[in-house]
C-alpha cells in the first residue's frame, strides 16, 4: 500500500512540476526570464513569438505578432518545462490603467483585465453618463459592464 501512494505522489509531483505555464504578452512586449541553464528551445509559431538566449544564461521573449503558440524548453539538468503564451495587439493593462486615470472621478467605477480583455465596471451616477461614454468611443475594444444609476 505505501509502495502505491508513494507512487502516486511521485506522479503528482511529476505532473505538477510539468504543468503548461500561462504568460500573456502584447505585440513589440519584450519579456526576461530568469531559469535553469538551458539545452534547447522550441517555439510552435515563430512567427508569434521569438526567443533569444543570452550569454547571461536568460531567455528573451519578444511578441511578434498577435495570437498564441507554445514553448518548449529542455534544460540542462534534464527538466522540460512547456509555456502557453498569448500575445495580443495591444497591452491591455496600460489600457486599464489610462481608463482608470480619465474615469477616476467616478467612484465606484474602475476598469480591470480579466483574461486578454478591459472590462470597465462600476454604477455610472447619470451625471457621469456623457464623460464614460465619450472615453469609451476612444476605447472600441474595451467591455462596458457598468450600470446606470437612476
Amino acid at each position: 500500500m505505501r509502495k502505491v501512494i508513494f507512487a502516486v505522489l511521485i506522479l503528482m509531483v511529476s505532473a505538477a512540476a510539468g504543468a503548461n505555464q500561462k504568460i500573456a504578452m502584447y505585440v513589440g512586449e519584450i519579456r526576461l526570464m530568469r531559469l535553469d541553464p538551458i539545452e534547447r528551445v522550441a517555439v510552435g509559431q515563430s512567427a508569434i513569438l521569438s526567443t533569444s538566449l543570452l550569454k547571461n544564461g536568460q531567455l528573451l521573449f519578444l511578441g511578434e505578432s498577435q495570437g498564441a503558440t507554445n514553448v518548449h524548453l529542455w534544460f540542462e539538468n534534464g527538466k522540460e518545462a512547456q509555456y502557453s503564451v498569448i500575445v495580443t495587439e495591444e497591452d491591455k493593462h496600460n489600457i486599464a490603467k489610462t481608463l482608470n486615470e480619465l474615469l477616476g472621478g467616478i467612484p465606484g467605477v474602475k476598469a480591470e483585465v480579466i483574461g486578454d480583455q478591459v472590462m470597465l465596471r462600476g454604477d455610472v451616477p447619470p451625471e457621469y453618463d456623457p464623460v464614460v461614454s465619450a472615453v469609451l468611443e476612444k476605447f472600441p475594444n474595451v467591455i462596458d459592464v457598468t450600470s446606470k444609476i437612476a
